[in-house]
């Protein structure tokens, strides 16, 4: 059997501990805490498709100033550069020349970190990535929605369309945000009925706002929450009480679900469906209105009948 120990672990124990020491001594703090050879990018996007994105942040932070030491080094490297060290990393050049070397990764780091701030729902993160710097059209169209330039954003939407036919559901996203429901409206009205997906959430959505209940869909086996509030709201005005409460159900189902799934690193993603779960409750209170009003009046027409 070998026998053979490293020159480290030779000797007394005190010899270990003066060992171990001057090793400690001559890391830095980077040293110790990510000593380990990872790709932390690689780390930050699938943070970032777990819907974590403080965390997304965090490893594509780690990821920016890794690579920031090593061009630091290589440039000190030259003695005709060493002026140009401390000017080559300012706060609006560093990401765009750090967008450039992440391109093994398919989102690079920029458009990785505009993702995260945006979604997180920092007004001024999105603005150190070099949001306004970007010539992308998607990253355009990411920094109108973020500002609340809706105009712009349908505009941007309209002139990808003849190159991506995948940018109509955004496209009328971004028509509904704007405010254009009656447009939204005429264009889903001709719209091929479709049995799922966006645009059939989209269509729902559009009627619930325009107060159109006359919608002649085919019944999905998956029901989505629009589909489900419409359905509430359509039986309600017939005065179909009984079937109010399953639509009502299925919309509730729907919204729990989706909050159970959310994620707990940002309280932002969780208002939508807290606003959607007080859309229920705000039907439901006007159901137990109504038919508290109906019972009242039966029972008042039956006491009248009663007495006389």
């Amino acid at each position: 059997m070998w026998n053979f120990k490293p020159p480290f672990f030779r000797g007394t124990n005190q010899s270990r501990i003066t060992w171990s020491a001057t090793v400690r001594s001559s890391l830095t703090v980077w040293d110790n805490n990510y000593w380990l050879d990872i790709n932390y990018l690689h780390i930050a996007k699938a943070a970032l498709s777990c819907s974590a994105h403080f965390s997304a942040v965090f490893y594509a932070e780690i990821w920016c100033n890794y690579q920031r030491i090593k061009q630091e080094e290589a440039l000190k490297k030259s003695s005709s550069l060493s002026e140009v060290v401390s000017q080559s990393f300012t706060q609006d050049s560093q990401v765009d020349s750090l967008s450039s070397v992440s391109g093994e990764v398919t989102l690079n780091v920029q458009d990785l970190l505009l993702e995260a701030y945006r979604q997180i729902g920092d007004p001024d993160g999105v603005y150190g990535c070099g949001a306004g710097r970007l010539p992308d059209p998607v990253s355009r169209i990411r920094m109108y929605e973020h500002e609340g330039q809706w105009e712009k954003a349908v505009i941007t939407y309209d002139i990808g369309l003849q190159q991506h036919s995948q940018q109509e559901v955004d496209l009328l996203k971004a028509l509904d945000s704007f405010g254009s429901k009656n447009l939204l409206d005429s264009y889903l009205e001709n719209y091929p009925n479709p049995k799922s997906g966006a645009i059939r959430n989209l269509i729902f959505k559009s009627a619930i706002k325009v107060g159109k209940w006359d919608l002649n869909m085919d019944e999905s086996s998956e029901c989505s929450f629009d589909e489900a509030v419409h359905r509430s709201l359509c039986t309600l005005k017939h005065s179909q009480f009984s079937i109010v409460s399953t639509a009502l159900d299925m919309a509730r189902k729907n919204a729990l679900d989706r909050l159970r799934d959310a994620s707990m690193e940002s309280c932002r993603c969780l208002y939508p469906i807290l606003s959607d779960l007080q859309c229920i409750y705000q039907i439901d209170q006007a159901v137990r209105a109504i038919t508290g009003f109906v019972l009242t009046e039966k029972e008042n027409g039956l006491s009248y009948l009663y007495h006389q």
